[in-house]
């Protein structure tokens, strides 16, 4: 299977997953109606079908990182979730301040 996968997804799986993290965590975050309020955002929120293509990608992003092996991919997914997650917190943070 590794074989016929690009050499860019199976190299780059935590940057590929650590992107795909930041933009999900980002959009649940604009779903949120305090943090549209605290960026003084007005515009429309993702319907119930953005809330499908969130679980998507976040598995995606797993099926991604298994490509790794089971331990390592758990370990990927995991850590690319956190430290998206970090990243997300204060790009938000510094789009607040701004404002």
């Amino acid at each position: 299977m590794k074989e016929f996968l690009p050499t860019i997804v199976l190299d780059g799986a935590p940057l590929w997953a650590f992107i795909t993290w930041v933009i999900v965590l980002s959009a649940h975050a604009i779903r949120q109606p305090k943090i549209c309020r605290l960026l003084s955002y007005n515009g429309p929120v993702p319907s119930g079908l953005g809330i499908l293509v969130l679980l998507a990608a976040s598995l995606m992003t797993l099926a991604l990182c298994m490509t790794a092996g089971p331990t390592a991919g758990i370990f990927y997914w995991c850590g690319t979730f956190s430290l998206a997650g970090v990243v997300t917190a204060l790009g938000l943070a510094c789009l607040q301040s701004h404002r």
